[in-house]
């Protein structure tokens, strides 16, 4: 799958190109790009394929991740690697805002007890992916209006 995020001068497109031919879209708000760009770093560096990313390029329209389901009247709650890089995505960003973690690797060890990131998740692999957040967010700010940033999902694996 393509993913190409267009910078406009107020809001950006998220446009997701699937390898079968599909294709989905939303106009997204300030701050949401940022989002999705640390849901990228997150879900390429941890190998994940069944969470925000995963669900797209296996047919989920964007407008359809976030909305009440009719059958439980509620949005459905992520699970699994859904859950998983919503926390992470989470920490990190609360992590680069100045956050409200005094120690990241601390609130990375507390999400471990309470099964809300999996015990694989060490730290150099958080390493990775606050790396590699920072140079897509910096990627995305040095942007001009009307430019588009464009990714592969999933992402080629470091060093090769």
């Amino acid at each position: 799958m393509r993913i190409r995020f267009k910078k406009g001068n107020n809001r950006a497109t998220l446009t997701c190109l699937r390898d079968d031919g599909t294709s989905t879209w939303a106009t997204a708000r300030p701050g949401l790009v940022e989002h999705d760009l640390v849901h990228y770093a997150v879900e390429t560096t941890l190998g994940y394929d069944r969470a925000f990313y995963g669900a797209v390029a296996r047919g989920r329209d964007l407008d359809a991740l976030g909305t009440v389901d009719p059958q439980v009247g509620r949005k459905r709650r992520p699970t699994g690697q859904a859950h998983h890089a919503e926390h992470l995505v989470s920490l990190l960003q609360a992590d680069r805002r100045g956050g409200v973690f005094e120690d990241v690797y601390a609130a990375l060890a507390e999400a471990r007890t309470r099964g809300a990131v999996p015990p694989d998740v060490a730290d150099a692999r958080l390493d990775r992916a606050r790396r590699r957040a920072a140079e897509l967010l910096r990627r995305w700010a040095e942007l001009p209006a009307g430019a588009t940033l464009e990714l592969p999902f999933p992402a080629p694996r470091e060093g090769s």
